[in-house]
C-alpha cells in the first residue's frame, strides 16, 4: 500500500514516515501543498495524510482539488482546529476521515487500516494464493503453517503480485509501486526478487514466482491449480500440464493434412500435360499459408518445403525435376503428419504461456447461477420471476425493502439488483442506488417504475443509474433484460485485431493471445476490415503482408493517412526475411514486425511492449493538458461507445454542447493566463457534476461536449441549465480580474433517437440550436 504525507512539519513528518514504514507501507512525503500536489499528479497512491494547514496550497483546498477530477483515493485529513464547522468543511471537500492533532500513533494507525479496509471491503482481507497467505491486519505471511520472515521490500513484493494475481509486473512498474522518493535502478528488483525466491524455497515454493521472458515477474498459475483446484484423478494430468493447447491443435493437424492434401493433387495437375493457370495461382496461395502454419502446429520441417514450392510456383517456367523433388517432400510431410500428431514447437516451448486465467473459486463462481435480487413489495412483479427462475437459470432473492436488501447483498454479493421504485420511499430508495453505484465494481441496477408515478430521471442520473424501466412489463422482457446486463462483457488487458488471410494462423493466434487476458476478434478476408475496425476499436493490429487482394503494406499506409486511426500500432506478419520487405513495412509506418513462423515468447513480448508504449504515449496525447479532460480524439470514442449502449438497451441519449462566450474578452483584456484558469475551473466544475459517469471532453477552444444517457431532450436540457446556473455563479464569484466579468455560456442539446442515430448528426444539430444562456 502507498501512502502519502502531507505535513509541513519536519520532525512530524519523519515521525510518520518512520512509524508507517515501519508498518510495511511505502511512504512518499511533500512538506507543502503544492509539492504534494505534484506528487498525487504522478504517482497512483492509496491513501493520503493531508495536512489542513499547508503553505502554497492548504488541504482543504487540495482535497476539492482532488474530488474535482474524480480522484477516489482516501484522503485522512489532520489539522490542529477541532470545531465542528472544521471538521465539516473538510468532510464536504471530499476527505474520507478527519483526526485532530495532536492525535496518538496507535490511534492514527487504526484510522488508517479501518479507511484501507473499507475500500477493500469487497475483498478477502487475506490475499492467498494455493498455501501462501497474507494477512495485511498482521503482516504476517505463511505457506502452509510455516511463518515467514520477510523484509518490508518483500512484504512489499509479495503484497502487490497477490493483490493483482493475474498481472504482470515489469521491473520499471515495481520501482514505481515500492519506492518512493529516490528510486534505484533495476539490478535492485532483481536482488530483491532473487532474495524473496530464496525465502519462498527454503519452504518448499521454489517456482511461485515465475519469470516472464521479456515482460517482468508473476505468480505461478501452477501453485494456485496444485493446491485450490478440486482434481478428479482423470483430470490430474490435463490440470497440470504444460502442453494444454495441444488439445484443440489436435482437430486442426487434421484440416492441415487436408490442406496439404489439396496443395499435392495441385502440384500433380501442374505437372501434368496440360497445366491449369487457376491452379497454380491457388497453389501459390495455398503454399505461401501454409508456410506460416505448419512449423506453429508443430512441423517446422515443412515450412523450408513450402517456401522452396512458393518460389517455383512464381516462375512461369519453373523447373519440372525441381517441382518434383518438392512434390516428395510434400507427401512425406503429409505420411508424418497422418502417422503422429504435431507438438507445437512454435507455440509451446519455452512460451511459459500460462493456463487461461481462472482457478478453482473463480470455476466455481462460473458454475452458480447468477445471482439477482429483487427489491419489491409488489408480489404480481416478484412472483413470475420467481417462478421463472429455475428455467431462466437465475437465483432470485426478494428483499422488500432497502433495509433488507443491505442485509441480503451484506450476505451475498448479488450479480443484478431489480429495484421497484413504486414500492419504496423514494429517499430511502435513491440511497439505495447510490450505494450500490459506489460498490467495487458498481453493481448493476434495473429501476421499474408504476406510470404515472412521478420520478425525476434527472436525480436517478445524477445516481449513476442507467435503466428506468416501466410497469407492467412481460417476465420474458425482463428476463432478457437480465441476461443482457450479465451478458456485458468484462473488461481485459487490451483489445487486439487480427488479420490474415489463413484461419489456421487466425485460430492459433487466438488461442495463444486470448491465454494472455487478451480480446480477440480475427479477420480474414482484407474488404470487410474498415468495418471490423471501426465495431472493434482495437487497441493494437496485427497484420499479415500478403494477402489476396489488398497488400498489408499498403493497408498500413492508409491506416497511417487516416485522421482517426493514425496512431494505432501495427505489428506485422511476414514469412519474408528479405531486407527489402523489411524496409517497406517500416516505411509504411509499422511499429514492429515479427517473422513467420510466429514463435510465441517473441509475439507475445513484442505486442505487450507496443501495448505499454501505447497507453504512455495514449496518457499524454489523449488527454488536454489545461483542462486534464479527454480531448477530442478520445472523448469521441467515449460518447460513441456510450450512444452505441444506449441503441442497444433501447434507452434515449442526450449529446450536449456548450462553449464559454466570455473566453475571448478574457483572454484580449487580461492576458491569455486568466483565460486559461476560467477553462481549468469550467472543467473542473463539469468533473464533479458529471464524471466519471457520463463522458465529458474538451473539443475545441472553449468548447466542451458531454454525454447524458438514458435522458430525453428535455431532461437533458433541463440538467445542464441547472448546471450552467450553478456554474455561471461560481465562475463569476472567483474573482480573477479586478473587475466584473460577464460569464456566458453557449448551449444546446441534440437527442437520440429524435435528432439521428450517428454521433456526428447530434453533434452538428446541437451547434446549429446554440443559445446563450
Amino acid at each position: 500500500m502507498k501512502i502519502l504525507i502531507v505535513e509541513d512539519d519536519d520532525s512530524l513528518c519523519r515521525l510518520l514516515k518512520a512509524t508507517l514504514t515501519e508498518q510495511r507501507y511505502v511512504v512518499s512525503t511533500a512538506t507543502d501543498g503544492q509539492t504534494g500536489w505534484e506528487l498525487s499528479q504522478t504517482s497512483d497512491y492509496d491513501l493520503i495524510l493531508l495536512d489542513v494547514m499547508l503553505p502554497q496550497l492548504d488541504g482543504v483546498t487540495f482535497c476539492r482539488r482532488l474530488r474535482a477530477i474524480g480522484s477516489q483515493v482516501l484522503i485522512l485529513l489532520m489539522t490542529a482546529k477541532g470545531s465542528s464547522d472544521d471538521k465539516a468543511m473538510g468532510l464536504d471537500a471530499g476527505a474520507d476521515d478527519y483526526v485532530v492533532k495532536p492525535v496518538e500513533l496507535r490511534e492514527l494507525e487504526a484510522r488508517i487500516r479501518a479507511l484501507l479496509r473499507r475500500r477493500t471491503a469487497t475483498q478477502s482481507p487475506v490475499l492467498e494464493w494455493g498455501a501462501l497467505r497474507l494477512d495485511p491486519s498482521s503482516c504476517k505471511v505463511t505457506y502452509g503453517d510455516t511463518l515467514l520472515n520477510l523484509t518490508a521490500k518483500e512484504y512489499g513484493l509479495l503484497e502487490l503480485f497477490l493483490g493483482n494475481q493475474q498481472r504482470i509486473y515489469s521491473q520499471s512498474a515495481i520501482l514505481d509501486q515500492l519506492w518512493t522518493d529516490d528510486q534505484p535502478g533495476e539490478d535492485t528488483v532483481r536482488v530483491h526478487i532473487r532474495r524473496l525466491r530464496q525465502k519462498l524455497k527454503s519452504v518448499g515454493a521454489a517456482d511461485l514466482i515465475e519469470t516472464v521472458y521479456g515482460l517482468g515477474y508473476r505468480l505461478n498459475a501452477a501453485f494456485q491449480a496444485a493446491t485450490t483446484a478440486v482434481i478428479t484423478p482423470q483430470s490430474t494430468d490435463s490440470a497440470l500440464s504444460t502442453d494444454s493447447l495441444l488439445v484443440p491443435l489436435e482437430s486442426e493437424r487434421l484440416k492441415l493434412i487436408e490442406r496439404l492434401t489439396t496443395l499435392e493433387q495441385a502440384v500433380q495437375t501442374l505437372l501434368s500435360s496440360l497445366p491449369d493457370p487457376t491452379v497454380r495461382q491457388q497453389a501459390k496461395r495455398d503454399s505461401h499459408q501454409l508456410s506460416g502454419s505448419l512449423a506453429m502446429l508443430g512441423f517446422p520441417e515443412g515450412t523450408e518445403t513450402m517456401q522452396r514450392l512458393e518460389r517455383l510456383l512464381y516462375q512461369p517456367h519453373a523447373d519440372r525435376v525441381a517441382l518434383q523433388t518438392e512434390l516428395a517432400a510434400l507427401q512425406q510431410l503429409i505420411k508424418t503428419a497422418s502417422q503422429q500428431p504435431g507438438q507445437s514447437q512454435s507455440l509451446q516451448a519455452g512460451t511459459n504461456a500460462p493456463p487461461p486465467f481462472s482457478d478453482a473459486n473463480s470455476q466455481q463462481q462460473a458454475a452458480l447461477p447468477p445471482h439477482v435480487l429483487l427489491v419489491s413489495e409488489d408480489s404480481t412483479f416478484t412472483e413470475p420471476l420467481i417462478t421463472t427462475q429455475i428455467t431462466a437459470k437465475l437465483q432470485a432473492v426478494i428483499a422488500p425493502t432497502p433495509s433488507l436488501a443491505r442485509d441480503a447483498i451484506s450476505r451475498i454479493r448479488p450479480d443484478v439488483v431489480l429495484l421497484d421504485l413504486s414500492t419504496q420511499a423514494l429517499p430511502e430508495a435513491f440511497d439505495l442506488l447510490a450505494e450500490l453505484a459506489d460498490s467495487t465494481p458498481p453493481i448493476p441496477t434495473l429501476v421499474f417504475t408504476t406510470p404515472p408515478q412521478p420520478i425525476n430521471r434527472i436525480a436517478l442520473a445524477r445516481s449513476r443509474n442507467r435503466y428506468l424501466l416501466q410497469k407492467p412489463m412481460a417476465t420474458d422482457r425482463v428476463l432478457n433484460l437480465i441476461h443482457q446486463v450479465l451478458a456485458r462483457p468484462q473488461a481485459k488487458e487490451a483489445k487486439i485485431l487480427v488479420l490474415d488471410d489463413d484461419r489456421m494462423v487466425l485460430h492459433l493466434l487466438r488461442k495463444l493471445l486470448e491465454t494472455w487476458g487478451l480480446q480477440v476478434t480475427v479477420l480474414s478476408e482484407p474488404t470487410g476490415f474498415w468495418q471490423e475496425l471501426e465495431a472493434t476499436q482495437p487497441d493494437l493490429l496485427i497484420l499479415d503482408v500478403q494477402m489476396p487482394d489488398i497488400d498489408g503494406i499498403e493497408l498500413c499506409q492508409q491506416l497511417r493517412d487516416h485522421p482517426d486511426w493514425s496512431w494505432l500500432p501495427v505489428v506485422f506478419l511476414t514469412g519474408s526475411r528479405e531486407l527489402d520487405t523489411i524496409q517497406r513495412i517500416f516505411s509504411a509506418g509499422a511499429d514492429d514486425y515479427v517473422s513467420k513462423p510466429v514463435v510465441a515468447p517473441e509475439l507475445i513480448m513484442r505486442v505487450f511492449n507496443r501495448l505499454e508504449c501505447t497507453r504512455l504515449l495514449c496518457s499524454q496525447a489523449e488527454i488536454d493538458r489545461l483542462t486534464r479532460l479527454p480531448n477530442r480524439q478520445r472523448s469521441r470514442h467515449q460518447l460513441a461507445q456510450q450512444l452505441s449502449q444506449a441503441v442497444q438497451d433501447q434507452q434515449p441519449f442526450c449529446l450536449a454542447v456548450l462553449e464559454l462566450e466570455a473566453l475571448k474578452q478574457l483572454n484580449h483584456q487580461y492576458g491569455h493566463a486568466i483565460g486559461d484558469q476560467m477553462l481549468q475551473q469550467v472543467a473542473a466544475l463539469l468533473r464533479q457534476e458529471f464524471c466519471p459517469q457520463y463522458p465529458v471532453g474538451r473539443w475545441d477552444g472553449a468548447e466542451f461536449v458531454l454525454g447524458l444517457y438514458g435522458l430525453t431532450s428535455q431532461e437533458g436540457s433541463q440538467w445542464l441549465a441547472e448546471w450552467l446556473t450553478e456554474a455561471t455563479a461560481a465562475l463569476q464569484a472567483l474573482e480573477l480580474t479586478h473587475q466584473a466579468v460577464e460569464i456566458r455560456f453557449r448551449s444546446s442539446v441534440a437527442h437520440y433517437p429524435n435528432n439521428g442515430s450517428e454521433l456526428e448528426v447530434l453533434y452538428e444539430t446541437a451547434r446549429t440550436n446554440f443559445a446563450v444562456v
